[in-house]
Formats: C-alpha cells, sequence, structure tokens
C-alpha cells in the first residue's frame, strides 16, 4: 500500500511501546501496537487491523474526565 504522504511503496514493520497519558497523577496505559514507517519520508502508521486491547480500553475508558 502507498505511502499516504509521499506515495512511496517503501516501508517496513516495528513493534513498538506506547505509553498514553492520562493525566499527571494516573499510572500509563501501555499498549504494544505495530507500526509501518515510510522508509522514504517516516510518517508512521499503526498497522492495519490494530485495535487497542479490551483491557487497557477499558483503562482509557474509565478514566476520571474531570482531572483532564
Amino acid at each position: 500500500m502507498p505511502c499516504k504522504t509521499c506515495g512511496s511503496e517503501t516501508h517496513d514493520r516495528f513493534r513498538t511501546e506506547v505509553a498514553i497519558h492520562l493525566s499527571v497523577d494516573k499510572p500509563l496505559v501501555l499498549i504494544f501496537p505495530e507500526v509501518v514507517v515510510c522508509l522514504s519520508c517516516g510518517r508512521p502508521e499503526f498497522a492495519e487491523g490494530f485495535a487497542i486491547p479490551g483491557y487497557e480500553l477499558g483503562l482509557l475508558t474509565k478514566r476520571d474526565t474531570a482531572a483532564n
């Protein structure tokens, strides 16, 4: 699939760790998606089909929105 920014077909997949900060006084929510990176322009994108897993999604939906 061509890059959405530059149209290049040169890309690779990498495992990553993403820390979502809900607020300063709350623990981080960690997710581990694969990211596809265009090797021509550097544009990153979550790999197709990635979704935040249920437990982590639950942590995000139960956050205290009044604190943000």
